[in-house]
């Protein structure tokens, strides 16, 4: 009896076990030794143990805290996959059991993480069910902070005035309710959306961001030395080391330049600490380049290469890509700063090479994919259950209704039949008959329609072909080389196109991409090349310009399609393109591009060089003019430009494929990898090998795969039109 009183005393409404005195003193002491550990070893030994004796006496209240404890501590030190296994398992827990606050909470934390694998339409829909969750329970404090939380989402993906609104609602409440740390935070965050906003625009940088950012930033940090709340810390610390050295060079005055850079160098190394534990490569890799910068900027060379000695011995302690693409860049930088441009350019390839690792090993989507499917598949898992419960309460009564209805119509529908069938049937065949006759001669119709279209098709497809320069034009321009583009529909939306000067001494070459495929797409490559002639022509000698040139085609492009206004609700022609301009005296090349890296294949190294993020065309974030990169040339530099047709192709990678996949970015430089040395018309043959037999089946149960895009690829060597001294 003592027992049985005993249980029923510890026992919920919803059926749980609450834990006992004992039992809660010995959760809470683990806790909080969890909570004041140094080390984060430490922390998650203790935080396992509260897990384990919640999960040994059967309380699945204290499990979700332990298990959101465990996701806390390896979250603020950038362990971001464990911190999502824990997030995940507490939601599942929370969910299944109906734990509200903890169901919120647990939400709450993947969108957090999910921001971090900068995942932000799954992370947006967590933070969208935890607000709702908070709301319901109106706790207007706890909705105002997942507000905090989803406002670096969406700066972090350049959606600032979704970002700016709810930094609005954020302010509101936290005045509202007299908030001081939400007031303090939200203002961090506002800062460090100027911040972002200016970083975005790195041809023509709007500085009176920047000086709000500095305001904000300096505010909050005057209000958190009362408050001394180590997240905001983090936030300011890092937004005013990146926002001090961004002033510093825009000051005209020396003297002041250099009073900025001493300051935002007070600020690095708790900025290099802070970006270290949130675990994200591109927060990691753009404060330690900065710590560079700053050492240089402040005139303390021996600092700098110190600071670059300490880059590289991390990654040699580590020997983590993010730490090495870091290391390699900050040589490259390095050696700039010490006028050796050749070493420079060589570690800058080691750099480029570690951050293409960087970008196929990264499991970020994949789990951020697993998570938003399972989280799917639990919301129609309920829907269903849900549905099954209304169903099966009136199952009974609907049958009986149903047979006893059904069994006095059945015998009426019987009756009419067999009293109408013999006419209705006899009708009806003369009636098929006749539409037999009439479908024969619709099928003879359109077959010759068809033929007519595709006579049009192939005879259009040879005089788009025609528009290209011919393998005699592109040899004349540039000696041996590769050209492989087969169309997916007759006719293509890719295209390339090559030029010279009226002097000889610039070559041009591009390579474009239309917006879709067939003759839609062939229309606008036929424009393309149009408008690139049109443009190119009127430029004299010695006055080519790889991003002027861009920035005209643009500029013609939208005149000629009268692309004056930018609609969400429809698709919007353009072109990505890469244009290499090649001065052939000088031994530099210029180049621009619009969504189409360009690939360099140097010292047996493959280096992809970065595109601007627009096309040719209206695009909603267009920024005023496109890039005009410069680089010098060297004996055996290969250069290869490519639609994204090449690595879009859908097929197999072996027998034992499941489900048919894109040939991928990884495959296809690997492919290049291979070939880049052999001769031109060899690999054109390995290349086009390599993409049909992707498309074949290795198995029966597997079918051959159409083609998915135009693909195209162009390949030059400059020594075969360069000549370099010998040396």
């Amino acid at each position: 009896m003592v027992m049985l009183a005993v249980l029923v005393s510890c026992a919920k409404d919803d059926g749980f076990m609450r834990p006992n005195a004992n039992d809660s003193l010995r959760l809470a002491d683990f806790r909080e030794q969890a909570l004041g550990s140094k080390k984060l070893d430490e922390a998650v030994g203790y935080a396992m143990k509260e897990l384990n004796l919640a999960q040994d006496l059967h309380y699945p209240e204290d499990e979700v805290k332990a298990l959101l404890l465990l996701y806390e501590l390896y979250y603020n030190c950038g362990k971001n996959v464990e911190a999502l296994a824990y997030a995940t398992k507490a939601s599942q827990i929370s969910d299944s059991l109906g734990f509200r606050r903890l169901s919120a909470q647990s939400y709450h934390a993947l969108g957090n993480v999910m921001s971090r694998f900068k995942n932000n339409p799954v992370a947006t829909k967590n933070f969208a069910q935890a607000f709702m969750s908070y709301f319901e329970m109106e706790d207007t404090i706890a909705v105002t902070d997942v507000w905090r939380d989803l406002m670096p989402s969406y700066f972090n993906a350049n959606i600032f005035d979704s970002a700016m609104i709810v930094c609005q609602r954020s302010y509101y409440f936290d005045r509202r309710f007299h908030n001081e740390r939400g007031m303090t935070e939200t203002k961090a965050q506002h800062g460090s959306m100027f911040l972002a906003i200016f970083r975005t625009n790195a041809v023509d940088p709007d500085y009176s961001k920047l000086d709000s950012a500095h305001i904000l930033l300096r505010e909050a940090e005057a209000i958190n030395r009362k408050l001394n709340d180590p997240k905001i810390r983090k936030i300011v610390c890092i937004g005013l080391a990146e926002t001090l050295y961004y002033l510093s060079v825009d000051a005209k005055d020396p003297k002041r330049s250099r009073e900025l850079a001493d300051s935002s160098m007070l600020y690095l190394p708790e900025a290099c600490f802070i970006a270290k534990n949130t675990g994200v490569a591109e927060i990691i890799h753009r404060i330690n380049i900065l710590g560079v910068k700053i050492k240089h900027a402040v005139g303390d060379v021996k600092a700098t290469e110190l600071f670059v000695d300490s880059l590289v011995r991390v990654a040699d302690s580590t020997k983590t890509y993010i730490d090495k693409e870091t290391a390699y860049r900050a040589k490259s930088i390095l050696a700039a700063y010490n006028d050796d441009y050749e070493n420079a350019f060589a570690n800058r390839v080691l750099a480029e090479k570690n951050r293409e690792v960087i970008n196929y090993r990264d499991n970020s989507v994949r789990l951020s994919i697993q998570l938003a499917k399972k989280q799917n598949d639990d919301f129609l898992a309920i829907s269903k259950r849900k549905q099954d419960e209304l169903i099966g309460e009136s199952e009974f009564q609907k049958n009986v209704s149903m047979m006893a209805i059904g069994g006095v119509t059945l015998l009426l529908i019987i009756g009419a039949l067999l009293f109408r069938s013999f006419n209705h049937t006899k009708r009806l065949n003369n009636k098929i008959n006749s539409i037999n006759e009439e479908i024969r001669a619709q099928s003879e119709v359109i077959r010759v329609k068809n033929e007519e279209i595709m006579d049009g098709i192939t005879y259009a497809s040879i005089i788009q072909f025609a528009a290209m320069p011919s393998a005699s034009e592109m040899k004349h321009l540039f000696g041996d080389h590769l050209v492989y583009l087969s169309a997916r529909n007759v006719v293509s939306g890719d295209f390339y196109w090559a030029s010279e000067d009226i002097s000889g001494r610039y070559k041009l070459l591009a390579v474009g991409d239309c917006t879709g495929h067939g003759v839609p797409g062939a229309l606008l490559s036929m424009l393309g090349m149009s408008i690139l002639d049109y443009t190119t022509r009127h430029f004299g000698s010695g006055e080519i310009s790889a991003g002027v040139v861009l920035d005209k085609m643009r500029n013609n492009f939208k005149r000629t399609l009268n692309q004056t206004s930018f609609s969400n609700d429809k698709s919007v022609d353009s072109i990505d393109i890469v244009l290499l301009v090649f001065d052939t005296q000088a031994k530099v090349l210029h180049y621009s591009a619009a969504f189409r890296p360009l690939l360099l294949f140097r010292y047996g190294e493959l280096m992809r060089m970065k595109a601007d993020s627009m096309p040719i065309g209206i695009y909603l974030r267009e920024k005023p003019h496109f890039t005009d990169n410069e680089m010098k040339l060297c004996k055996g530099d290969i250069i290869y430009l490519y639609s994204d047709g090449m690595t879009d192709q859908e097929g197999y990678e072996d027998a034992d494929a499941q489900a048919p996949k894109a040939y991928s970015t990884k495959k296809f430089f690997k492919l290049l990898k291979g070939i880049f040395q052999q001769p031109f018309d060899e690999q054109e043959t390995i290349i086009r090998q390599s993409i049909e037999e992707w498309r074949l089946p290795k198995a029966p149960h597997q079918i051959e795969r159409d083609k998915t895009d135009d693909a195209t690829i162009v390949g030059v060597a400059v020594n075969n039109f360069i000549k370099f001294d010998e040396v």
